[in-house]
């Protein structure tokens, strides 16, 4: 199961909660975390539930991605690591 929080300023906090194999993370509506701005991709990020690795696609990018403020590509989430991608932040748990 992922479980994620996340928000940007002026946005109200989302919670998600879902047992999908790929959790992706861009600005087609239909991703399972749907987050707009400068630079952030339609298919942005993905997150496999079952390696709980989060992987930037097409990277680098203009909005990045960053795990617990360090820029990355790709990485293995634990419980409570902080995902930054531009202006949105997720609470990983």
């Amino acid at each position: 199961m992922i479980y994620l929080k996340y928000s940007r300023p002026g946005i109200e906090e989302t919670d998600l909660a879902t047992d999908a194999d790929l959790v992706t993370i861009g600005t087609w509506p239909e991703n399972a975390v749907y987050i707009t701005g400068n630079g952030i991709q339609i298919y942005h990020a993905q997150i496999d539930a079952k390696t709980l690795c989060i992987t930037e696609l097409d990277a680098p990018t203009p909005a990045g991605l960053k795990i617990n403020g360090v820029e990355t590509t790709s990485a293995t989430l634990e419980n409570g690591d902080t995902i930054t991608i531009g202006p949105w932040t997720m609470l990983f748990y």
